[in-house]
């Protein structure tokens, strides 16, 4: 003679595998969110120290007298650096003239940019008429983004909280933060800050 089960023992059952199920997914929800987590940190990360470096390397190719820091504090509405540069804008070389000084070909800017509703650090560039044989002078940030002459501006950074730069002399503080909000209401953070000699 076969037995069946109870009624008890299948509700018993049931709340076990239910209880097991439902540890299993807290489990894969954990896993999920943990795997977007770092996802987002990664590529904070990522995104900081590839514009840090970019930023880097061209500060510090500048001269000390040709350079405009755009900020609240001296007016700007805009925040951002526009600097000269003496690498050609094809070739990427630098060139000089035959008493062997370096030539200035072109104004390179960087500034704040909203775009998507996302705030950025974009960059563009402004050929000279003729290259100058010592570094130029800059306009204020604030002309120089008014300025139609120059190319479409790129972005080279998404998620940007904060980019601030001050000098002193030959040095260049840059203070910069990347910041972007979870699925989860949290922000995740990257803060990179570092000072930048320069050299022509």
């Amino acid at each position: 003679m076969k037995k069946g089960h109870t009624l008890l023992e299948m509700m018993i059952a049931c709340s076990v595998a239910s209880i097991c199920a439902l540890g299993i997914l807290a489990l894969v929800k954990a896993g999920v969110r943990y795997l977007l987590v770092t996802e987002a940190k990664t590529t904070l990360q990522k995104d900081a120290i590839l514009a840090m470096r970019r930023l880097s390397d061209e500060f510090s190719e500048t001269n000390d007298a040709s350079f405009n820091i755009g900020n609240s504090t001296n007016g700007s509405v805009n925040r951002g650096v526009v600097f000269a540069n003496p690498r050609d804008p094809v070739s990427g070389e630098v060139s000089y003239d035959p008493a062997g000084r370096m030539y200035w070909p072109k104004l390179v800017c960087y500034f704040v940019k909203v775009e998507s509703n996302v705030q950025c650090i974009a960059r563009n560039v402004t050929l000279l008429p003729i290259p100058k044989a010592f570094p130029p002078p800059v306009d204020l940030l604030d002309t120089y983004l008014g300025n139609t002459s120059s190319t479409p501006s790129k972005i080279v950074a998404r998620n940007v909280a904060l980019f601030e730069l001050t000098n002193d002399a030959s040095i260049m503080a840059l203070d910069l933060k990347m910041e972007l909000p979870s699925n989860y209401g949290r922000k995740y953070g990257f803060q990179v800050k570092t000072q930048i000699f320069i050299r022509n």
